[in-house]
């Protein structure tokens, strides 16, 4: 349960970094493109672990449970669920716009940055840019 939070916290991060600036649409093609990289390079897992671990280090257990529960409506915790959301992006919109939404009011802004930071371990771009 733990782990299947973490991943969509990680999902969530990279959305609700995007979101200020990106359509609610570009975000999931954004969360797609990234999420199909590390699936491709048999990264994906372990990324999603990392990215679970960094929450659960800056972020308190009960805003965890409740992020949960928002990644609850559309999980992507698996390659089988990435692709089956990824593969029909129009069809999913609207509720992945519902969980944006939903991780919004639980992280409020004092969780946001923290939630988004761990979520940037999901990109493989990203790498070069931290400190292993």
């Amino acid at each position: 349960m733990i782990r299947q939070s973490l991943t969509l916290i990680l999902v969530l991060s990279v959305i609700s970094s995007i979101h200020s600036q990106l359509s609610p649409a570009d975000v999931l093609n954004q969360v797609c493109e990234t999420s199909m990289k590390t699936i491709k390079a048999g990264t994906y897992e372990k990324r999603i672990k990392d990215r679970q671990e960094c929450r659960e280090k800056t972020v308190p257990k009960d805003v965890l449970a409740a992020a949960a529960k928002c990644e609850e409506a559309m999980p992507m915790l698996t390659a089988d669920q990435v692709n089956k959301v990824c593969n029909a992006k129009d069809a999913n919109l609207a509720k992945f716009t519902e969980v944006l939404g939903c991780f919004d009011k639980v992280l409020g802004e004092q969780y946001t940055a923290k939630f988004s930071n761990c979520c940037n371990l999901m990109d493989p771009d990203n790498d070069s840019k931290r400190s292993n």
